[in-house]
């Protein structure tokens, strides 16, 4: 019975890999000329990252002005911590882009915190209460509540009172 080559390399006292005839040398700058072609192309395929990050304006993302609002008033409370973590976590900024962002609303203007609106003295627009009214009308308080809130961009508690206001209007009249 005959041995096939590469377990004949394996039967013998020491493991040594099926050598076609090369003696160990040539396989030792064949390995090592393979490493540094491996390395080589490690080191094309992380510049090209870089380059393509770059490129993609990661760096210097664009910030919605919904987050840009949040991030003032996160400043103006004290949480620039908080802001800066918003901000890497919305637009994938580094910390240090973000850090500097988050600096530069800080000294661009002394910030208060934003200012808190009242449904009383909110007037919406005329055809946003007759939605409200007509699903007032249709016993769909909720819709009618988020209707408002939609149109007027007002906060849910908000948007309720104005709601539980015209509802009161509509029972009273």
């Amino acid at each position: 019975m005959q041995i096939p080559m590469p377990i004949k390399a394996l039967a013998g006292n020491t493991l040594r890999p099926y050598s076609c005839g090369v003696d160990e040398q040539t396989q030792q700058q064949l390995l090592t000329g393979g490493l540094w072609i491996l390395l080589a192309v490690v080191a094309v395929v992380i510049a090209a990252f870089v380059v393509i990050r770059g490129s993609l304006g990661v760096k210097n993302a664009r910030v919605s002005p919904l987050l840009e609002t949040r991030l003032r008033q996160l400043v103006a409370e004290g949480h620039k911590i908080k802001a800066v973590k918003e901000l890497r976590g919305s637009t994938g900024m580094s910390l240090r882009d973000a850090k500097r962002h988050v600096d530069q609303l800080a000294a661009s203007e002394p910030l208060s915190p934003a200012p808190q609106r009242s449904a009383a003295g909110v007037q919406i627009p005329a055809d946003t209460r007759d939605k409200a009214i007509r699903q007032l009308k249709a016993r769909n308080k909720i819709g009618a509540i988020k209707t408002v809130k939609e149109d007027t961009g007002l906060g849910l508690a908000e948007a309720k009172k104005l709601v539980e206001q015209i509802e009161a209007e509509l029972r009273g009249s």
